[in-house]
């Protein structure tokens, strides 16, 4: 029958006696108070999810916020208090698992600004001015009646897709608009309408934004979670969790190289960047590689923590270590504060201080805000997270930064009458109105307006030997370069250039000479490896990419080994920055696999020009050495050329031989948009033909390196082979005997650039030879052989004598053990051998 504890713990019907019940709740207290391993806040939530009873949940949750049980769900965070204001109906509640943080500037929060920013007068801190707090509330009312508009627009269907409103959290944007200046560079997560607003983005943009019209920020393009306005310099907008973080080091040092190349110090030359983050983001790893790379250089970031105590809705608490994030600085220097977000009067003192301390010291600072949102995660948000909905109610009606500034002043200001407030929320009524208006008259884009919008910045088309050199290089190179340092980099430059008339160049060599001839040409552009200042022993390792590169262009342009302390995540992510800010960034990975830690970042890197409407360029090069011909195991092994080619916007390019090597890299790093090239890690160090100094090659051309001969043609002898990197070598090896033994030819192209393919040349072919090997250093599934078979098949398909023959590696990983590696690995001469007999003997639809 079970006992009457357990009835009264599992029915699910009413109707049990109150003395079971309050037995029961007996019971409750009991393992509330002595279950340890659970967090104070977890033990509630999980005692509540296993009581299905709803008259004891009803009961529990009930309770007087003075009883016993309820104190063990208070927060020590802060000092403790159930609101601010007066509401009988939410101060005798429960005691809410996340109290409001007060931190009162009389109290301690003066004195922590002035120990932890070294403030010489804090005073000059005290008093703000009746025009500058009425701003600020102006700035309030209008974000919050502009994201309760979003919301109701979404609930009709205007807005789609995901959106995340900022209700309760108006005291942040007042700060931006306090504290930065226009010329500040602003970058923010998804939840930034109210952050854009503050910094100068027109309402009706936004709103127009939102709406998926040509009137927003970005054409439509971008939508709620990612706004991007060049003229007010608001980068973003950026959905995935913490991958800003990188993106804001990278405008940081763009300021640094600012300041470097105009000594003059032109007007504004002591922006900042501000860079806004919340819970999940601030405890990921990539909050502690930024913050280091921030202090490493002294970069000029401030880190603004918008801490509402929730990850989507997980109760942060409960899954951090340590929610203080400010104190996370400690680590490296960087000082930090926490504030009350709901105290508009301390959030501007404490964000002026702060950004003084940055805009002065040209340093990393972190400012925490306590906060609450009172929206979900997002508009399609159900907010089943236990207590969620209970702190929201409490919040809304006692944390209220809009209702608790007008409090203040009802109680303390003479100088703002309520006229002035109420002044305030009409016009913000009508701006907000207008916008809504305005924004539903832009019009939807239409095909005309997606086609204007390249994927690529610079057309596949271009002519990269037209391009010259900006005017202003020699001036700055005289200006940032030591003559001795320009004297020893000419002299290398010149020797490499000997070296390339006399067929004596590797691929090593013609990659140092492209790159620092283009760094002379253009200061704009910057370098980042690992390990700048050695020689390391590496036969792929590129030394002069290192050595005498950080020596004659310096650490900010050509950053010294520290960078070995941060992952390819976060250099990508800072060059990522850098070219939103003018800047050309060069990446060197020392192994292209190392490229799989920044997928994220490469990904946003390359949707950010159209994802911006077009407003951005992204001139961002990588190089690497990649292929899998030397079975080092899976993690450096695996074909990341491959990997790469599912993301739209990259230029891929391939190069086997040093002519090609060095006038893909002249052109890359004159290109617009992000490109990344491979090159063939086993043959660093071979040479072959001269190399053309100063000339530039297409990006988007196939190469033919041997042509079928006509009588191997008009016989119906001749096949088509395509490859790329390591293949090259093996097809060029078995030529001669492919016409010896099997009396046949090949065309053989070398695919320069796997994205955007050359399909003219290959189709060239094809109806010359009507068969086609294609020799594959990827695996079998979704490799580059997947897709180049594909565009055949639909292409060409009518051209085809024979299937298509594909050469690839099996979907293994790459294994370390040379007889495994081979069978794991891209197919060797031979195989090739076979695959071309074997299409000369196709007839009747089988291989003979």
């Amino acid at each position: 029958m079970g006992s009457p504890i357990s009835k009264a713990w599992h029915a699910d019907v009413p109707g049990y006696s109150q003395r079971r019940i309050a037995k029961s709740r007996v019971i409750v207290q009991y393992l509330l108070r002595h279950v340890s391993l659970l967090s104070l806040s977890a033990r509630k939530r999980h005692f509540m999810q296993v009581i299905p009873n709803k008259n004891l949940k009803a009961t529990l949750t009930n309770q007087s916020s003075s009883t016993a049980d309820d104190s063990l769900f208070a927060s020590a965070d802060g000092e403790h208090t159930n609101g601010a204001s007066a509401d009988a109906n939410y101060s005798s509640g429960p005691a809410i698992l996340r109290p409001r943080y007060h931190s009162r500037w009389d109290n301690n929060l003066r004195t922590t600004l002035q120990r932890e920013f070294s403030v010489a007068d804090i005073a000059m801190y005290d008093d703000l001015s009746r025009d500058d707090l009425l701003s600020a509330y102006n700035t309030m009312v209008i974000c919050r009646k502009f994201e309760n508009e979003c919301v109701e627009a979404y609930k009709a269907g205007d807005i789609r897709g995901f959106m995340h409103a900022d209700q309760g959290q108006e005291t942040v944007p007042a700060l931006i608009a306090d504290c930065l200046s226009p010329n500040d560079i602003k970058c923010s997560f998804y939840r930034e309408h109210t952050h854009a607003l503050a910094s100068g983005v027109p309402l009706v943009d936004i709103m127009a934004e939102l709406f998926g019209r040509t009137g927003g920020t970005c054409k439509g393009s971008g939508g709620s979670m990612h706004l991007f306005d060049k003229r007010t310099k608001f980068q973003g907008g950026w959905a995935l969790v913490g991958e800003h973080l990188s993106y804001a080091v990278g405008m940081a040092r763009s300021i640094r190289l600012d300041r470097q190349q105009n000594p003059a110090k032109p007007r504004n030359a002591d922006k900042i960047v501000v860079v806004l983050l919340g819970d999940g983001a601030s405890q990921t790893g990539r909050m502690d590689t930024a913050l280091h790379a921030a202090a490493q250089h002294k970069l000029p970031v401030l880190f603004l923590v918008v801490d509402n105590g929730r990850a989507i809705n997980t109760f942060t608490p409960d899954v951090a270590a340590n929610v203080d994030v400010y104190q996370r600085g400690a680590n490296y220097g960087i000082p930090g504060a926490k504030v009350d977000g709901q105290s508009l009067v301390d959030m501007l003192r404490a964000g002026r201080v702060v950004s003084d301390y940055v805009r002065k010291e040209c340093a990393p600072a972190i400012l925490q805000v306590h906060t609450y949102r009172f929206q979900g995660h997002s508009s399609a948000d159900p907010e089943r997270e236990p207590g969620r909905k209970q702190e929201k109610r409490w919040a809304v009606h006692q944390a209220d930064p809009i209702k608790l500034f007008e409090e203040h002043v009802s109680k303390t200001s003479t100088e703002i009458a309520e006229a002035d407030l109420q002044a305030s929320k009409n016009r913000a009524s009508e701006l907000v109105r207008t916008a809504v208006a305005t924004a539903k008259r832009s019009p939807a884009p239409n095909k005309c307006d997606q086609d204007s919008l390249r994927i690529y910045p610079t057309p596949v088309d271009t002519d990269y030997n037209s391009i010259t050199p900006p005017a202003y290089a020699q001036a700055i190179n005289t200006q940032t370069i030591s003559a001795q340092a320009l004297k020893e980099v000419s002299e290398r430059i010149s020797h490499l250039q000997l070296m390339a008339q006399e067929s004596c160049m590797t691929i090593s060599d013609a990659l140092n000479l492209a790159i620092l001839e283009e760094m002379l040409d253009n200061p704009r552009t910057t370098m980042h490896t690992e390990d700048m200042s050695l020689d390391l022993a590496y036969d792929y390792a590129y030394h002069d990419m290192r050595k005498l590169t950080r020596r004659t262009f310096g650490s900010l342009r050509a950053p010294d080994r520290e960078d070995k302390l941060q992952d390819e995540a976060c250099i990508i992510g800072q060059a990522l920055g850098l070219a939103l800010n003018g800047y050309r960034p060069i990446i060197e990975l020392m192994h292209a696999n190392g490229g799989i830690m920044g997928m994220a970042e490469l990904s946003s890197m390359c949707s950010a020009h159209a994802m911006s409407g077009g407003q951005f360029q992204m001139p961002v090069s990588i190089i690497c050495a990649g292929g899998v011909a030397r079975f080092m195991g899976s993690a450096h092994s695996t074909p990341f050329h491959a990997l790469v080619m599912a993301i739209p916007g990259l230029k891929i390019l391939t190069a086997s031989l040093p002519d090609t090597a060095y006038s893909l890299t002249k052109s890359m790093l004159r290109d617009d948009g992000p490109c990344i090239l491979f090159v063939p890690e086993e043959q660093m160090k071979h040479t072959s033909r001269a190399v053309k100094v100063g000339k530039c090659l297409p990006l988007n051309k196939c190469r033919v390196l041997h042509t079928a001969s006509p009588e191997s043609v008009a016989a119906g002898r001749a096949v088509t082979v395509i490859t790329y990197l390591h293949g090259v070598r093996t097809v060029m090896s078995v030529i001669s005997e492919i016409q010896k033994t099997l009396n046949s030819d090949v065309d053989l192209l070398e695919m320069l650039c796997l994205k955007p393919v050359d399909i003219a040349a290959i189709r060239t072919s094809i109806q010359r030879t009507h068969k086609v090997v294609i020799l594959d250093e990827s695996h079998y599934s979704g490799g580059v052989g997947t897709f180049l078979s594909a565009i055949i098949a639909e292409e060409f398909l009518s051209d085809l004598d024979a299937p298509v023959k594909r050469l690839c590696m099996p979907d293994i990983p790459v294994l370390y053990t040379p007889s495994m590696g081979f069978a794991s690995a891209v197919k060797g001469d031979q195989e090739v051998v076979k695959a071309v007999s074997e299409l000369l003997h196709y007839t009747d639809g089988r291989y003979k």
